[in-house]
């Protein structure tokens, strides 16, 4: 797949199909794979995560045969993890975070639990796991799943509408709680895309972070909300996943106006294998 990418995506101009059949018929001529002129991935910035022989994260790998074939540069300095923007990991989304990447593989909790958890510890700032206390950068502490936002005078960011802050969003009932820093980074990919001689970017984020990453680039668009966060429930009420877990072939293009205003986002494919019959 990371040497498909290298294909289409190395001047090719191949028009995307669309992922939904019923888009066949609309105009995608925005839809073309042409080339990019930066290359971002995701910096999982935990001791958890693989790295290759090369210390390159999975995302950075898939990356970079298009970035060999270029000669550009990854940007692998952004991510979601909150201590990456000056944030502080919610108390009980240690717990989460725990059960999902380390407790449920017996080999990984031996090798590495005690050490990881004491390094979540270090970017949360809980107290204990007993009591849901989280103390913010102000030097004040709240009860329950509270956050700051992204700073303001500190770091120049935005701050976020979103109180909480939960690494994948696990556990939480709130579906943007696992923004955290694809916030930032947002920002950061957007500066970049206004830059000279910048009029094209690909993003090899990781899966679940993708939706609230392309939710900050457009601006908080509502109509997107419904396209990449929440696709609502299905006739046996089950939740309808945005991006479907085992579809590898996706990809979101987002398309903005010169000024930096966001267009419109289509849904593609990357046309490496068949859709998924899901």
């Amino acid at each position: 797949r990371a040497k498909h990418l290298a294909e289409i995506f190395n001047g090719s101009m191949e028009v995307l199909p669309p992922f939904n059949e019923s888009d066949a018929d609309a105009d995608f001529t925005a839809a073309k794979a042409k080339q990019p002129q930066a290359l971002f991935s995701t910096n999982y910035a935990n001791p958890v995560d693989c790295r290759d022989e090369l210390g390159r994260y999975r995302t950075q790998q898939t990356c970079s045969p298009l970035a060999e074939s270029l000669s550009l540069p990854i940007d692998n300095r952004l991510g979601f993890m909150p201590h990456l923007c000056g944030l502080l990991m919610d108390c009980d989304s240690v717990e989460t975070f725990m059960d999902h990447k380390i407790r449920k593989y017996p080999a990984v909790e031996a090798s590495i639990g005690a050490s990881a958890e004491n390094w979540l510890k270090t970017i949360s700032n809980c107290s204990d796991y007993t009591e849901s206390q989280q103390c913010h950068p102000d030097g004040t502490c709240t009860a329950g799943l509270q956050q700051p936002g992204l700073g303001g005078a500190d770091g120049g960011v935005v701050s976020m509408d979103n109180p909480t802050c939960t690494p994948y969003g696990w556990g939480a009932h709130d579906k943007l709680a696992g923004t955290c820093c694809n916030s930032l980074a947002a920002q950061v990919i957007k500066g970049k895309l206004m830059e000279p001689g910048v009029d094209t970017i690909l993003v090899c984020w990781e899966h679940l972070n993708i939706q609230w990453l392309a939710y900050e680039l457009s601006g908080r668009v509502e109509k997107v909300y419904h396209e990449v966060v929440d696709c609502g429930v299905n006739e046996q009420n089950k939740t309808n996943e945005c991006w479907p877990g085992n579809h590898y072939d996706i990809v979101y293009a987002l398309n903005f106006f010169p000024n930096g205003t966001f267009s419109d986002l289509n849904k593609l494919l990357q046309n490496f294998f068949p859709p998924l019959d899901l």
